[in-house]
Protein backbone atom coordinates (compact mmCIF):
# COMPACT_ATOMS: atom_id res chain seq x y z
CA UNK A 1 0.00 0.00 0.00
CA UNK A 2 4.25 0.96 0.02
CA UNK A 3 4.01 5.37 0.06
CA UNK A 4 2.78 8.59 1.98
CA UNK A 5 0.16 6.19 3.07
CA UNK A 6 2.42 3.01 4.08
CA UNK A 7 5.26 5.23 5.48
CA UNK A 8 2.61 6.61 8.08
CA UNK A 9 1.09 2.99 8.66
CA UNK A 10 4.74 1.74 8.95
CA UNK A 11 5.97 4.79 11.59
CA UNK A 12 2.56 4.09 13.46
CA UNK A 13 3.97 0.73 14.24
CA UNK A 14 7.40 1.47 14.34
CA UNK A 15 6.95 4.05 16.56
CA UNK A 16 4.32 2.94 18.66
CA UNK A 17 6.77 0.25 19.60
CA UNK A 18 8.37 3.07 20.61
CA UNK A 19 -23.19 -9.42 -3.25
CA UNK A 20 -21.95 -12.49 -4.53
CA UNK A 21 -22.91 -15.95 -4.59
CA UNK A 22 -19.38 -17.39 -4.14
CA UNK A 23 -20.09 -15.47 -0.72
CA UNK A 24 -21.43 -18.00 0.93
CA UNK A 25 -18.93 -20.43 0.22
CA UNK A 26 -16.77 -17.91 1.91
CA UNK A 27 -18.69 -17.96 5.21
CA UNK A 28 -17.11 -15.56 7.92
CA UNK A 29 -16.72 -16.78 11.69
CA UNK A 30 -16.31 -13.89 14.26
CA UNK A 31 -13.31 -14.62 16.56
CA UNK A 32 -12.62 -12.80 19.44
CA UNK A 33 -9.38 -11.15 19.94
CA UNK A 34 -7.47 -7.33 21.12
CA UNK A 35 -7.79 -5.21 24.16
CA UNK A 36 -11.60 -4.77 25.30
CA UNK A 37 -13.20 -7.04 23.99
CA UNK A 38 -13.75 -6.13 20.69
CA UNK A 39 -13.91 -9.28 18.02
CA UNK A 40 -13.05 -9.04 14.24
CA UNK A 41 -15.34 -11.16 11.52
CA UNK A 42 -11.76 -12.66 9.70
CA UNK A 43 -12.57 -14.68 5.98
CA UNK A 44 -12.80 -18.43 6.67
CA UNK A 45 -11.06 -20.28 3.62
CA UNK A 46 -12.69 -23.66 2.22
CA UNK A 47 -9.00 -25.14 1.27
CA UNK A 48 -9.02 -28.69 0.51
CA UNK A 49 -6.25 -28.62 -2.33
CA UNK A 50 -3.40 -26.67 -2.66
CA UNK A 51 -1.19 -25.90 -5.36
CA UNK A 52 1.71 -23.71 -6.27
CA UNK A 53 2.55 -22.01 -9.90
CA UNK A 54 6.12 -21.77 -10.09
CA UNK A 55 8.77 -20.81 -13.18
CA UNK A 56 9.99 -23.54 -14.84
CA UNK A 57 14.29 -23.00 -15.47
CA UNK A 58 15.88 -22.15 -18.75
CA UNK A 59 14.06 -18.94 -19.62
CA UNK A 60 15.77 -15.60 -20.84
CA UNK A 61 14.89 -12.46 -18.93
CA UNK A 62 12.06 -11.66 -21.22
CA UNK A 63 10.61 -15.07 -21.74
CA UNK A 64 10.53 -14.57 -17.46
CA UNK A 65 8.25 -11.76 -17.16
CA UNK A 66 6.03 -12.83 -20.14
CA UNK A 67 5.82 -16.49 -17.73
CA UNK A 68 5.28 -14.36 -14.51
CA UNK A 69 2.84 -12.11 -16.17
CA UNK A 70 1.09 -15.52 -17.50
CA UNK A 71 1.28 -17.77 -14.18
CA UNK A 72 -0.19 -14.92 -12.16
CA UNK A 73 -3.46 -14.72 -14.32
CA UNK A 74 -3.73 -18.58 -14.37
CA UNK A 75 -3.39 -18.44 -10.69
CA UNK A 76 -5.94 -16.10 -10.30
CA UNK A 77 -8.22 -17.68 -12.14
CA UNK A 78 -7.37 -20.95 -10.93
CA UNK A 79 -7.94 -19.46 -6.98
CA UNK A 80 -11.78 -18.91 -7.85
CA UNK A 81 -12.43 -22.22 -6.58
CA UNK A 82 -12.86 -22.11 -3.23
CA UNK A 83 -11.56 -25.60 -2.57
CA UNK A 84 -8.05 -24.59 -3.78
CA UNK A 85 -5.24 -22.77 -2.02
CA UNK A 86 -3.05 -21.06 -4.66
CA UNK A 87 0.71 -20.20 -3.75
CA UNK A 88 2.07 -18.05 -5.88
CA UNK A 89 5.45 -17.62 -4.88
CA UNK A 90 4.87 -19.63 -1.15
CA UNK A 91 7.07 -18.78 2.29
CA UNK A 92 9.05 -21.49 3.75
CA UNK A 93 7.65 -24.29 5.49
CA UNK A 94 4.82 -23.94 2.59
CA UNK A 95 4.08 -28.11 0.97
CA UNK A 96 1.69 -27.56 -1.97
CA UNK A 97 0.37 -30.77 -2.76
CA UNK A 98 1.16 -29.83 -6.33
CA UNK A 99 3.50 -27.84 -8.48
CA UNK A 100 2.61 -26.15 -11.94
CA UNK A 101 6.08 -25.55 -13.21
CA UNK A 102 5.54 -23.42 -16.46
CA UNK A 103 7.33 -21.23 -18.90
CA UNK A 104 6.57 -19.16 -21.56
CA UNK A 105 8.57 -18.65 -24.73
CA UNK A 106 8.46 -16.73 -27.79
CA UNK A 107 9.61 -17.75 -31.09
CA UNK A 108 8.96 -16.83 -34.31
CA UNK A 109 6.04 -14.64 -33.57
CA UNK A 110 4.29 -17.89 -31.19
CA UNK A 111 3.88 -17.94 -27.98
CA UNK A 112 4.44 -21.17 -26.61
CA UNK A 113 3.43 -22.50 -23.04
CA UNK A 114 5.30 -25.43 -21.43
CA UNK A 115 3.85 -26.81 -18.24
CA UNK A 116 4.61 -29.93 -15.78
CA UNK A 117 2.73 -30.58 -12.81
CA UNK A 118 4.53 -32.53 -10.21
CA UNK A 119 3.43 -33.75 -6.52
CA UNK A 120 5.16 -33.61 -3.35
CA UNK A 121 7.28 -36.19 -4.39
CA UNK A 122 8.22 -34.63 -7.60
CA UNK A 123 6.47 -36.97 -9.70
CA UNK A 124 4.61 -35.94 -12.57
CA UNK A 125 1.36 -35.78 -12.49
CA UNK A 126 0.39 -34.29 -15.50
CA UNK A 127 1.71 -31.44 -18.17
CA UNK A 128 1.35 -29.92 -21.80
CA UNK A 129 2.43 -27.71 -24.09
CA UNK A 130 0.27 -25.03 -25.51
CA UNK A 131 1.25 -22.84 -28.87
CA UNK A 132 -0.41 -19.95 -30.63
CA UNK A 133 0.22 -16.83 -32.39
CA UNK A 134 1.58 -13.79 -30.87
CA UNK A 135 -1.72 -12.52 -29.89
CA UNK A 136 -3.07 -15.50 -28.32
CA UNK A 137 -1.41 -14.91 -25.02
CA UNK A 138 -4.39 -14.56 -22.76
CA UNK A 139 -6.63 -17.02 -25.04
CA UNK A 140 -3.52 -19.49 -24.08
CA UNK A 141 -4.54 -18.27 -20.32
CA UNK A 142 -7.95 -19.30 -20.62
CA UNK A 143 -6.51 -22.58 -22.52
CA UNK A 144 -4.02 -23.14 -19.71
CA UNK A 145 -6.59 -22.44 -17.29
CA UNK A 146 -8.93 -25.27 -18.29
CA UNK A 147 -6.02 -27.66 -18.85
CA UNK A 148 -4.26 -27.16 -15.24
CA UNK A 149 -7.95 -27.74 -13.93
CA UNK A 150 -8.70 -31.00 -15.65
CA UNK A 151 -5.71 -32.36 -14.32
CA UNK A 152 -6.29 -31.68 -11.06
CA UNK A 153 -10.35 -31.53 -10.56
CA UNK A 154 -10.45 -27.90 -10.23
CA UNK A 155 -13.15 -26.22 -10.92
CA UNK A 156 -13.31 -22.63 -11.59
CA UNK A 157 -16.54 -20.72 -12.86
CA UNK A 158 -17.08 -20.05 -16.67
CA UNK A 159 -14.33 -18.85 -19.05
CA UNK A 160 -13.19 -15.09 -19.10
CA UNK A 161 -14.84 -12.97 -21.58
CA UNK A 162 -11.94 -10.86 -21.81
CA UNK A 163 -9.29 -13.48 -22.29
CA UNK A 164 -9.35 -13.81 -26.40
CA UNK A 165 -7.00 -12.75 -28.75
CA UNK A 166 -5.03 -9.06 -28.62
CA UNK A 167 -2.95 -7.69 -31.62
CA UNK A 168 0.65 -8.83 -31.08
CA UNK A 169 1.75 -5.02 -30.47
CA UNK A 170 -0.06 -4.65 -27.88
CA UNK A 171 0.83 -8.03 -25.80
CA UNK A 172 3.89 -7.05 -26.63
CA UNK A 173 3.05 -3.20 -25.13
CA UNK A 174 1.70 -5.40 -22.17
CA UNK A 175 4.12 -7.31 -21.21
CA UNK A 176 6.78 -4.70 -21.32
CA UNK A 177 4.71 -2.76 -19.20
CA UNK A 178 4.40 -5.37 -16.33
CA UNK A 179 8.19 -5.45 -16.59
CA UNK A 180 8.06 -2.03 -15.80
CA UNK A 181 5.56 -2.18 -13.12
CA UNK A 182 7.78 -5.14 -11.18
CA UNK A 183 11.31 -2.50 -11.53
CA UNK A 184 9.67 -0.16 -8.96
CA UNK A 185 10.83 3.08 -9.47
CA UNK A 186 9.19 6.35 -9.78
CA UNK A 187 10.75 6.68 -13.86
CA UNK A 188 9.44 3.25 -14.89
CA UNK A 189 5.98 4.08 -13.41
CA UNK A 190 5.39 6.48 -15.06
CA UNK A 191 6.63 4.26 -18.78
CA UNK A 192 4.27 1.80 -17.66
CA UNK A 193 1.61 4.78 -17.56
CA UNK A 194 2.35 5.45 -21.16
CA UNK A 195 2.40 2.14 -22.19
CA UNK A 196 -0.97 0.99 -20.73
CA UNK A 197 -2.71 4.22 -21.78
CA UNK A 198 -1.41 3.23 -25.66
CA UNK A 199 -3.37 0.04 -25.32
CA UNK A 200 -6.49 1.14 -23.93
CA UNK A 201 -6.54 4.32 -26.78
CA UNK A 202 -6.44 1.39 -29.17
CA UNK A 203 -8.40 -1.40 -27.25
CA UNK A 204 -10.71 -0.39 -24.65
CA UNK A 205 -11.66 -4.12 -23.52
CA UNK A 206 -8.04 -5.03 -22.66
CA UNK A 207 -9.39 -6.10 -19.12
CA UNK A 208 -5.90 -6.86 -17.75
CA UNK A 209 -4.13 -3.62 -19.17
CA UNK A 210 -6.87 -1.10 -17.04
CA UNK A 211 -5.76 -3.65 -14.09
CA UNK A 212 -1.87 -2.37 -14.99
CA UNK A 213 -2.94 1.34 -14.98
CA UNK A 214 -4.44 1.22 -11.44
CA UNK A 215 -1.42 -0.22 -9.99
CA UNK A 216 0.99 2.10 -11.38
CA UNK A 217 -1.05 5.21 -10.12
CA UNK A 218 -1.32 3.50 -7.26
CA UNK A 219 2.63 2.69 -7.17
CA UNK A 220 3.34 6.40 -7.95
CA UNK A 221 0.91 7.21 -4.52
CA UNK A 222 1.66 4.72 -2.09
CA UNK A 223 5.52 5.47 -2.87
CA UNK A 224 4.86 9.25 -2.72
CA UNK A 225 6.28 9.61 -6.13
CA UNK A 226 3.80 12.03 -6.90
CA UNK A 227 1.12 12.98 -4.72
CA UNK A 228 -1.15 15.07 -7.02
CA UNK A 229 -4.83 13.66 -6.12
CA UNK A 230 -5.65 13.52 -9.94
CA UNK A 231 -3.53 10.02 -9.89
CA UNK A 232 -5.82 9.06 -7.05
CA UNK A 233 -9.48 9.92 -9.13
CA UNK A 234 -7.07 8.02 -12.38
CA UNK A 235 -6.99 5.15 -10.37
CA UNK A 236 -10.50 4.97 -9.09
CA UNK A 237 -11.13 4.96 -12.42
CA UNK A 238 -9.40 2.55 -13.77
CA UNK A 239 -10.90 0.39 -11.25
CA UNK A 240 -14.11 1.15 -11.79
CA UNK A 241 -13.30 0.13 -15.64
CA UNK A 242 -12.04 -3.02 -15.24
CA UNK A 243 -14.88 -3.99 -12.88
CA UNK A 244 -17.91 -2.68 -15.07
CA UNK A 245 -16.02 -5.41 -17.96
CA UNK A 246 -15.94 -7.95 -15.11
CA UNK A 247 -17.64 -7.77 -11.82
CA UNK A 248 -16.32 -10.77 -10.44
CA UNK A 249 -12.46 -9.77 -11.25
CA UNK A 250 -11.23 -10.35 -7.75
CA UNK A 251 -7.81 -8.01 -8.60
CA UNK A 252 -9.62 -5.05 -9.39
CA UNK A 253 -11.48 -5.25 -5.99
CA UNK A 254 -8.21 -5.53 -4.05
CA UNK A 255 -6.89 -2.45 -6.54
CA UNK A 256 -10.06 -0.60 -5.54
CA UNK A 257 -9.79 -1.25 -1.71
CA UNK A 258 -6.06 0.13 -1.84
CA UNK A 259 -7.33 3.07 -3.91
CA UNK A 260 -9.48 3.29 -0.57
CA UNK A 261 -6.76 3.18 1.85
CA UNK A 262 -5.50 6.12 0.29
CA UNK A 263 -8.56 7.90 0.36
CA UNK A 264 -9.03 6.85 4.54
CA UNK A 265 -11.96 5.18 3.64
CA UNK A 266 -11.58 2.53 5.69
CA UNK A 267 -14.50 0.68 5.82
CA UNK A 268 -15.19 0.88 2.14
CA UNK A 269 -11.59 -0.51 1.66
CA UNK A 270 -12.50 -3.48 4.22
CA UNK A 271 -15.36 -4.43 2.05
CA UNK A 272 -13.68 -4.45 -1.02
CA UNK A 273 -10.88 -6.55 0.03
CA UNK A 274 -13.30 -9.20 1.79
CA UNK A 275 -15.50 -9.25 -1.88
CA UNK A 276 -12.01 -9.69 -3.40
CA UNK A 277 -11.48 -12.77 -0.92
CA UNK A 278 -15.22 -14.00 -1.57
CA UNK A 279 -14.23 -14.65 -5.26
CA UNK A 280 -10.87 -15.46 -4.52
CA UNK A 281 -9.36 -16.49 -1.06
CA UNK A 282 -5.80 -17.25 -2.32
CA UNK A 283 -5.34 -13.15 -3.18
CA UNK A 284 -2.38 -12.26 -1.15
CA UNK A 285 -2.75 -8.44 -2.28
CA UNK A 286 -6.54 -8.44 -0.58
CA UNK A 287 -4.92 -10.36 2.64
CA UNK A 288 -2.48 -7.48 2.80
CA UNK A 289 -5.26 -4.92 2.54
CA UNK A 290 -7.26 -6.06 5.25
CA UNK A 291 -4.25 -6.53 7.29
CA UNK A 292 -4.03 -2.59 6.87
CA UNK A 293 -6.81 -1.87 7.72
CA UNK A 294 -7.03 -3.65 11.22
CA UNK A 295 -3.17 -2.46 11.64
CA UNK A 296 -5.40 1.29 11.40
CA UNK A 297 -7.59 0.19 13.82
CA UNK A 298 -5.28 -0.76 16.42
CA UNK A 299 -6.17 -4.93 16.27
CA UNK A 300 -2.86 -5.89 15.64
CA UNK A 301 -3.45 -9.44 16.37
CA UNK A 302 -6.21 -9.48 13.17
CA UNK A 303 -3.57 -7.23 11.67
CA UNK A 304 -0.92 -9.98 11.71
CA UNK A 305 -2.96 -13.11 11.26
CA UNK A 306 -4.29 -11.46 7.94
CA UNK A 307 -0.67 -10.40 7.00
CA UNK A 308 0.86 -14.46 7.68
CA UNK A 309 -2.18 -15.31 5.32
CA UNK A 310 -0.93 -13.00 2.62
CA UNK A 311 2.50 -13.60 2.84
CA UNK A 312 2.13 -17.29 3.26
CA UNK A 313 0.27 -17.48 -0.29
CA UNK A 314 2.78 -14.68 -1.87
CA UNK A 315 6.02 -14.13 0.60
CA UNK A 316 7.35 -11.88 -2.73
CA UNK A 317 5.43 -8.82 -0.96
CA UNK A 318 7.57 -6.00 0.32
CA UNK A 319 5.11 -3.78 2.29
CA UNK A 320 3.51 -6.98 3.80
CA UNK A 321 6.43 -7.80 4.98
CA UNK A 322 7.44 -4.53 5.92
CA UNK A 323 4.10 -4.31 8.00
CA UNK A 324 4.46 -7.75 9.72
CA UNK A 325 7.94 -6.64 10.71
CA UNK A 326 6.92 -3.62 12.88
CA UNK A 327 3.97 -4.99 14.45
CA UNK A 328 6.32 -7.60 15.53
CA UNK A 329 8.32 -5.15 17.22
CA UNK A 330 5.67 -3.22 18.56
CA UNK A 331 4.86 -6.60 20.27
CA UNK A 332 8.40 -6.97 21.39
CA UNK A 333 9.19 -10.17 19.22
CA UNK A 334 12.27 -8.57 17.78
CA UNK A 335 13.71 -12.22 16.94
CA UNK A 336 10.42 -12.58 14.54
CA UNK A 337 10.72 -8.95 13.01
CA UNK A 338 14.63 -9.82 12.92
CA UNK A 339 14.31 -12.64 10.81
CA UNK A 340 11.11 -11.35 8.33
CA UNK A 341 13.35 -8.38 7.63
CA UNK A 342 16.18 -10.81 6.82
CA UNK A 343 14.05 -12.72 4.49
CA UNK A 344 12.51 -9.69 2.95
CA UNK A 345 16.29 -8.70 2.07
CA UNK A 346 17.08 -11.88 0.45
CA UNK A 347 14.07 -11.94 -2.22
CA UNK A 348 14.50 -7.88 -2.49
CA UNK A 349 18.21 -7.39 -2.16
CA UNK A 350 17.94 -3.97 -4.12
CA UNK A 351 15.54 -2.44 -1.25
CA UNK A 352 17.99 -0.25 0.60
CA UNK A 353 15.18 0.29 3.42
CA UNK A 354 14.84 -2.85 4.70
CA UNK A 355 18.29 -2.45 6.40
CA UNK A 356 16.90 0.80 8.29
CA UNK A 357 14.31 -1.90 9.46
CA UNK A 358 16.39 -4.58 10.16
CA UNK A 359 18.63 -2.35 12.23
CA UNK A 360 15.66 -0.66 14.42
CA UNK A 361 15.07 -4.65 15.19
CA UNK A 362 18.81 -5.20 16.35
CA UNK A 363 18.85 -1.54 18.09
CA UNK A 364 15.88 -3.15 20.39
CA UNK A 365 18.08 -5.99 21.06
CA UNK A 366 21.09 -3.89 22.04
CA UNK A 367 23.10 -5.34 19.21
CA UNK A 368 24.90 -1.68 18.25
CA UNK A 369 27.57 -2.77 15.79
CA UNK A 370 25.28 -4.67 14.33
CA UNK A 371 21.93 -2.25 14.17
CA UNK A 372 24.98 0.89 13.42
CA UNK A 373 26.25 -1.44 10.18
CA UNK A 374 22.49 -1.75 9.28
CA UNK A 375 21.56 1.73 9.27
CA UNK A 376 24.79 2.90 7.21
CA UNK A 377 23.23 0.84 4.28
CA UNK A 378 19.64 1.72 4.90
CA UNK A 379 20.13 6.38 4.40
CA UNK A 380 20.75 5.14 0.63
CA UNK A 381 17.57 5.07 0.18
CA UNK A 382 15.76 8.85 -0.15
CA UNK A 383 12.58 7.68 -0.07
CA UNK A 384 12.66 6.83 3.44
CA UNK A 385 16.16 8.91 4.87
CA UNK A 386 13.99 10.39 7.49
CA UNK A 387 13.00 6.72 8.88
CA UNK A 388 16.58 5.99 9.04
CA UNK A 389 17.94 8.90 10.50
CA UNK A 390 15.37 8.63 13.43
CA UNK A 391 16.14 5.11 13.90
CA UNK A 392 20.62 6.08 13.47
CA UNK A 393 19.57 8.31 16.36
CA UNK A 394 18.35 6.43 18.66
CA UNK A 395 20.64 3.91 18.02
CA UNK A 396 23.44 6.65 18.96
CA UNK A 397 21.77 7.52 22.69
CA UNK A 398 21.81 4.17 23.31
CA UNK A 399 25.39 3.64 22.75
CA UNK A 400 25.68 7.46 24.78
CA UNK A 401 26.64 9.38 21.70
CA UNK A 402 24.55 12.49 22.33
CA UNK A 403 26.42 14.62 19.55
CA UNK A 404 26.41 12.37 17.02
CA UNK A 405 22.61 11.48 18.02
CA UNK A 406 21.34 14.79 17.99
CA UNK A 407 23.14 15.10 14.49
CA UNK A 408 21.01 12.50 13.11
CA UNK A 409 18.35 13.77 15.27
CA UNK A 410 18.66 17.43 13.83
CA UNK A 411 18.43 15.85 9.86
CA UNK A 412 14.97 13.97 10.93
CA UNK A 413 13.15 17.05 12.43
CA UNK A 414 13.63 18.78 9.09
CA UNK A 415 10.82 15.81 7.85
CA UNK A 416 8.75 15.81 10.86
CA UNK A 417 5.84 18.58 10.21
CA UNK A 418 2.34 17.19 9.59
CA UNK A 419 3.74 13.65 10.31
CA UNK A 420 2.97 12.79 13.82
CA UNK A 421 4.45 9.13 13.83
CA UNK A 422 7.61 10.94 13.07
CA UNK A 423 7.09 13.38 15.97
CA UNK A 424 7.10 10.32 18.21
CA UNK A 425 10.08 9.07 16.90
CA UNK A 426 11.98 12.39 17.65
CA UNK A 427 10.23 12.38 20.85
CA UNK A 428 12.09 8.49 21.55
CA UNK A 429 15.19 9.96 20.47
CA UNK A 430 15.44 13.16 23.03
CA UNK A 431 14.14 10.26 26.18
CA UNK A 432 17.24 8.39 25.06
CA UNK A 433 19.08 11.60 25.52
CA UNK A 434 17.70 12.62 28.87
CA UNK A 435 15.69 15.69 27.45
CA UNK A 436 12.37 14.71 29.02
CA UNK A 437 11.00 18.05 28.37
CA UNK A 438 11.44 18.36 24.77
CA UNK A 439 10.51 14.46 24.13
CA UNK A 440 7.28 15.11 25.79
CA UNK A 441 6.45 18.14 23.72
CA UNK A 442 7.07 16.50 20.03
CA UNK A 443 4.95 13.51 21.60
CA UNK A 444 2.38 16.30 22.33
CA UNK A 445 2.99 17.25 18.69
CA UNK A 446 2.15 13.98 17.72
CA UNK A 447 -1.33 13.31 19.28
CA UNK A 448 -2.36 17.25 18.79
CA UNK A 449 -1.64 15.98 14.92
CA UNK A 450 -3.63 12.45 15.23
CA UNK A 451 -1.64 10.78 16.21
CA UNK A 452 -3.67 7.64 18.36
CA UNK A 453 -1.36 4.72 18.78
CA UNK A 454 -1.22 4.32 22.75
CA UNK A 455 -0.87 0.60 24.03
CA UNK A 456 3.01 0.14 22.65
CA UNK A 457 4.06 4.21 23.64
CA UNK A 458 3.08 3.26 27.34
CA UNK A 459 5.38 0.01 26.88
CA UNK A 460 8.25 1.61 24.80
CA UNK A 461 11.60 1.42 26.25
CA UNK A 462 12.18 4.14 24.81
CA UNK A 463 10.13 6.00 27.14
CA UNK A 464 10.67 4.45 30.07
CA UNK A 465 12.31 7.38 32.06
CA UNK A 466 9.39 9.36 31.07
CA UNK A 467 7.03 7.30 33.36
CA UNK A 468 7.07 9.42 36.44
CA UNK A 469 6.34 12.73 35.06
CA UNK A 470 2.73 14.29 35.64
CA UNK A 471 2.77 15.77 32.02
CA UNK A 472 3.33 12.51 30.34
CA UNK A 473 0.96 10.54 32.40
CA UNK A 474 -1.97 13.44 31.21
CA UNK A 475 -0.55 12.46 28.02
CA UNK A 476 -1.24 8.31 28.10
CA UNK A 477 -4.62 8.97 29.54
CA UNK A 478 -5.62 11.21 26.84
CA UNK A 479 -4.11 9.09 24.62
CA UNK A 480 -5.22 6.03 25.70
CA UNK A 481 -8.72 7.06 25.56
CA UNK A 482 -8.16 8.04 21.87
CA UNK A 483 -7.37 4.27 21.26
CA UNK A 484 -10.45 3.04 22.73
CA UNK A 485 -12.19 5.07 20.98
CA UNK A 486 -11.10 4.07 18.06
CA UNK A 487 -11.24 0.46 18.86
CA UNK A 488 -14.85 0.93 19.08
CA UNK A 489 -15.44 2.44 16.31
CA UNK A 490 -14.55 -0.72 14.32
CA UNK A 491 -17.03 -2.37 16.07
Amino acid sequence: MKRMMILFILYALLFAVTGCGRKAQQEETAVPVEEGGVAVSMPAVAWSKSIALETGPGLSSGDLQATETFQRLVGGELGRDPRIKVLMNPAEGEEPEHRVLGKVMRDEGTFRYEYRIEDQKGGKSGGGVLVGSDSSFLLLTGQAVRQVSQSLDIRPETDRDWMTAKRSDLVDAFLKSERLISQRSYAAANQAVAELKSILRQDSTFLPAHAGLAESYLQILENGWNRNPVWMELARLSCIKALSMDPDFAHAHMLQGRVRLLQGEWKSAEKDFRKALALNSSLAGAWTGLGSVMAHYGLYESALAALNRGLALDEKNLEAGRSRAMILIGLADYTGAEKQVRRLLALFPQASSLHSFLALALFYRSDWSAAEKEIQAGLADPDYRAFSHAVYGMILAGQDRPDEALSELLEATTAAHGNPSLNVAIAAVHALLGRKGESISWLEKAVDGGYMEYPWIVRDPNFKSLQGDGRFQALLEGLKARWEERKKSYS
